[in-house]
């Protein structure tokens, strides 16, 4: 180079210098002065796994001393640029990019890792690891090698270990695998874990940072919980493996007791508050179970309770015995079975069918008057109405309340949208379920009433209540008169409805815990579930009656296996059980709570079937029933003669049944204890048509077939008064009465 172009490089270079720091004329160039960020955080963390020529985008912010946001220009650095370039947006590239600063296309690099950080003004984030590697043609899961057999190969026990810790604890590896069936395990980094039933194992990864004792980074370690099964997942790179079945071995038995050594049966003067009951659950490997869910439900929810519900699932615990708290009302005397039951989706977790299991026993609380004998503080309240509107036009139907302590009618009545055909509490006593055969012109179908609060109904649902759940959430309404035949499964939260094609169903009972309901239709039963999709069991005869026994593992038919008795089905597969026969066919069937025993109505007898349910184990789902017998150990002669009941009522303590039939003008009283028969005249030579019993069992208001509501003392024994409606229990569309007589025969009395 000649010396004079030596000078004028370099007199280029002291221009360009001088134009860089401002010194030239005109206006100067504004500079950014960035203060030196707190940290700098880079996402994702702590690592990402890239298919070789895949892309995948960091994002970095920078935070001050506050851990507030500040705006800084952040770079990106890749410590192996062979394996991984990340351009200046924060595109990572499994390989290099066309250009850092407009990436387009990425070329596959090398299979390895690289470690990726940002930093902010000579501040630098924690770093990421990306790994590597070749496409994945497919993952599977298999157990860790070296470790102990688990106690079972069907499933794993979530009771106590050797170790004297809650659940098995069993761990699992992910291998990957290339198009080629090359194992490419070590290049895809760590994997995660899933499970579609989250509770039924916990799980734990290994990573770098949480270790985990005899286990690489990516290996799963599983701690079975609650009973069920699931399917678990190991994901890395947005793959999926194959699923592995996954099951905590399933509850098989149950049982409860009051806590303090008093047995299964206590009674209590009501007014006693907090009885602790205690459940004890062992699962089919025979293991005493921890911490599981289990649903405790009450027979008599207005005047027992658990918790402060007809039914409360309790929170799991980390000893073998689960408690649930059981409070006596105390102003209302009340027999109820408690019960303690694996109830899906709590317990036993996506088994298909379900598979819920109940106590080998109940717990029978009695509470009784404060003072022997006589009634409690408790006033009972009847609403009566009348279904002789029919289809008549203008004709509009009323309900009314009737107090027993004065035994006045209420203030005004409350007018019905439809005619009803029958009035039904829900077990806590807040709303009366009205239905109706009807649904033409004005008439609006099922019918919610709030006493106090007012109407609601649901336009399309037609029919009678047939079966309210325990927990007062869904309704069975049965329509037979048009068409088509079919039952409506109403919502009482949404008020909603759904049909069933269900046709001519005259009766059903739903299990203590909601979850199942049987569905009497003449030869056929059918199984409504909250959770499985409707079953249809054809019998070999008609059945007429449905009840379930309090402990909830099977259920009781009238007829159905035979044609005059009594039948016994599976709660959890309706698996017929065994059967009884009865002088006739029984018209009513009522178990008594203690679940020893079962009231057969078979006129002109009263049967007492004993109940023996064995020890359970051992006790599968195959057989998923207790061992049961039944006894016919008292039949009496009601010395009536061949008649047609109507109704039978079980008085709150559980000793006497009242029977109704519109064929006689008395109630008849059965004395259970006794087994002795007496009856109640209605005055004025009456016959009763349906009647109701007052939540402390000593009123039975009758709706008779003179047109008044007798009012009838079951301490004194007498018919003290006869309500009257000088206003009629319909109007016309005026609001004035309506110009035929609508008589009482609708009557139900608040629990």
């Amino acid at each position: 180079m000649s010396r004079s172009a030596s000078y004028l490089a370099i007199l280029t270079a002291i221009l360009s210098i001088l134009t860089l720091s401002g010194c030239h004329s005109g206006n100067a160039v504004a500079t950014a002065n960035y203060p030196v960020p707190n940290s700098v955080s880079l996402a994702p963390t702590p690592s990402i796994s890239l298919e070789l020529g895949a892309s995948g985008q960091f994002s970095a912010s920078a935070s001050n001393a506050s851990n507030q946001a500040i705006t800084e220009p952040i770079s990106y650095a890749s410590s192996n640029q062979a394996v991984v370039t990340v351009a200046a947006n924060g595109l990572a590239c499994a390989g290099s990019w066309d250009s850092l600063t407009a990436p387009q296309i990425c070329t596959p690099g090398q299979v390895g890792t690289a470690i990726v950080t940002a930093t902010a003004q000579g501040v630098t984030s924690p770093s990421t690891t990306v790994y590597v590697h070749q496409h994945i043609d497919h993952i599977t899961i298999s157990a860790v090698a070296a470790q102990p057999p688990p106690l079972s190969t069907s499933c794993f026990s979530a009771g106590q270990t050797q170790n004297n810790t809650k659940g098995e604890v069993y761990n699992f590896q992910a291998n990957a695998f290339s198009g080629n069936g090359s194992d490419i395990t070590s290049s895809v980094g760590i994997f995660s874990w899933q499970s579609a039933n989250a509770a039924v194992a916990t799980l734990k990864t290994a990573t770098i940072s949480s270790p985990i004792q005899g286990l690489l980074p990516g290996q799963l370690q599983t701690t079975a919980n609650v009973p069920g099964t699931t399917t678990i997942y190991a994901t890395v790179d947005n793959v999926n493996s194959e699923p592995l079945t996954y099951t905590t071995c399933p509850v098989q038995s149950i049982s409860t007791e009051i806590q303090g050594g008093l047995g299964t049966s206590l009674t209590v003067p009501a007014g006693t508050k907090a009885l602790t009951l205690t459940a004890t659950a062992i699962d089919s490997l025979g293991m005493k179970l921890y911490g599981i869910p289990l649903t405790w439900c009450t027979s008599a929810p207005t005047s027992i309770t658990v918790g402060a519900t007809a039914c409360t699932t309790n929170a799991s615990s980390t000893t073998a015995q689960y408690s649930g708290t059981v409070n006596v009302n105390p102003s209302q005397i009340g027999d109820a079975a408690i019960i303690a039951a694996c109830t899906p989706p709590n317990c036993n977790i996506g088994f298909l069918p379900t598979q819920p299991v109940y106590p080998q026993n109940v717990v029978n609380i009695v509470a009784t008057a404060v003072s022997g004998g006589g009634s409690t503080s408790e006033t009972g309240t009847f609403y009566v109405s009348s279904s002789d509107c029919g289809t008549t036009s203008g004709c509009i139907s009323e309900i009314y309340s009737i107090t027993a302590s004065n035994n006045q009618l209420g203030d005004s009545p409350a007018i019905l949208s439809s005619t009803p055909n029958g009035l039904t509490f829900n077990p806590s006593g807040s709303q009366i379920l009205i239905g109706t055969n009807y649904s033409y012109n004005n008439s609006q179908g099922f019918m919610l009433y709030t006493p106090g609060g007012g109407l609601s109904r649901d336009q399309g649902a037609t029919g009678k209540v047939i079966a309210v759940s325990p927990d007062g959430n869904t309704v069975l309404v049965s329509d037979t008169l048009n068409t088509p035949s079919q039952i409506f499964v109403i919502n009482v939260a949404t008020q909603s409805s759904t049909a069933l094609p269900i046709s001519g169903a005259t009766a059903a009972a739903f299990s203590p815990d909601s979850l199942k309901a049987f569905i009497v239709a003449g030869n056929t039963l059918y199984v409504y579930s909250k959770l499985d999709a409707l079953q249809t069991i054809p019998l070999p005869n008609a059945a007429t009656a449905a009840a379930f026994s309090p402990e909830g593992g099977f259920a009781f038919l009238s007829g159905g296996g035979i044609a005059s008795g009594l039948s016994t089905f599976t709660t959890c597969t309706a698996a017929p059980g065994p059967t009884i026969a009865t002088n006739s066919a029984p018209r009513f069937v009522l178990p008594l709570p203690d679940a020893s025993q079962v009231l057969v109505l078979d006129p002109p007898n009263m049967d007492i079937i004993t109940v023996n349910a064995g020890s359970i184990p051992p006790f599968t789902f195959s057989s998923c029933m207790p061992p049961v017998t039944l006894a016919d150990t008292s039949s009496i002669n009601l010395g009536l003669g061949d008649f047609t009941p109507t109704q039978m009522l079980l008085s709150p303590d559980g000793t006497k049944a009242y029977i109704i039939s519109s064929q006689l003008s008395s109630i008849v009283v059965f004395d259970i204890i006794g087994q002795t028969t007496s009856a109640f005249a209605l005055a004025g030579n009456a016959s009763p048509v349906q009647a109701a019993i007052s939540a402390d069992g000593d009123i039975l208001a009758v709706a008779a077939t003179d047109g008044t509501v007798h009012m009838i003392n079951t301490i004194a024994g007498g018919d003290i008064t006869q309500i009257t409606f000088p206003q009629n229990l319909c109007v016309n569309t005026a609001g004035q009465p309506y110009s035929s007589t609508c008589k009482p025969n609708l009557i139900v009395g608040k629990p």
